[in-house]
């Protein structure tokens, strides 16, 4: 009898350990980590977790996330910033699909500015903001027109001697003579080496402008002359172009 009762105490403590260790391997959801999958339309958004860039674009994954809630972000050039909050479970993947929203796209056009060579006229700067003609010297001007012998360029304000300001103007040529053909200005940087601080006065293709202010324009040449005799003695040229009103946005 004493046989039998111990093999069933060594049989039940065989059975407790071993429903124990199953248990132990199996996975705790609390504890368990889970992933955020996220795409846009378009692709290639900058992902924002809690408000700490991520170095990722969509489409990409968040992964090793504790279970919780999360703030995302996803930021692209020209779209507004879409915000969301994504619940993470532990052994699971959140996915979400995201339409960014484009801006609207303000631009002013302004044509026929006529630009002459001596800053005694007060006309040989422009204000690209407003269209306005101003001295070259302005605390305001972008940039001027200067006609002198080996130059006939328009140039970034900050090259006008002696200036008291110093508003960089930066131009890259375009590769057509229609502002309303719909081609954005390629992304500005110093590095490049595409953006220069002046463009030639010639009637031909437009070129882009990055301003002081971080805003581009695109800008062409449609006539010139002048410097004929007294009854037109200064070299000019007429411009049109065409600013986009919000910072930093490309697009035309």
């Amino acid at each position: 009898m004493k046989k039998i009762l111990l093999s069933l105490m060594v049989f039940s403590l065989a059975f407790v350990f071993t429903a124990c260790d199953e248990d132990s391997t199996s996975p705790d959801p609390a504890t368990q980590t889970g992933s955020i999958v996220l795409s846009s339309t378009p692709a290639g958004a900058a992902i924002f977790l809690n408000g700490v860039a991520q170095s990722k674009v969509t489409p990409d994954s968040l992964t090793a996330l504790s279970p919780k809630d999360y703030q995302v972000t996803l930021k692209l050039a020209d779209y507004y910033d879409t915000t969301f909050t994504v619940k993470v479970e532990g052994g699971k993947k959140s996915t979400v699909a995201v339409t960014m929203k484009a801006m609207p796209l303000v631009i002013d056009s302004y044509s026929n500015i006529r630009l002459y060579e001596i800053a005694g006229t007060g006309f040989s700067g422009l204000i690209l903001s407003s269209g306005t003609r101003a001295d070259s010297r302005g605390a305001t001007t972008d940039l001027f027109y200067n006609g002198g012998s080996g130059k006939d360029s328009i140039y970034s304000q900050h090259l006008r001697p002696p200036t008291s300001t110093s508003r960089l103007t930066d131009f890259t040529p375009g590769s057509a003579s229609n502002l309303d053909d719909g081609v954005d200005a390629p992304a500005y940087s110093s590095t490049s080496g595409i953006w220069k601080y002046s463009m030639p006065a010639t009637v031909g293709n437009y070129y882009f402008i990055y301003d002081n202010d971080f805003y581009y324009s695109k800008i062409k040449v449609v006539a010139k002359g002048g410097g004929t005799g007294s009854s037109d003695p200064y070299l000019w040229v007429d411009v049109s172009y065409k600013y986009n009103k919000t910072s930093k946005d490309k697009r035309f």
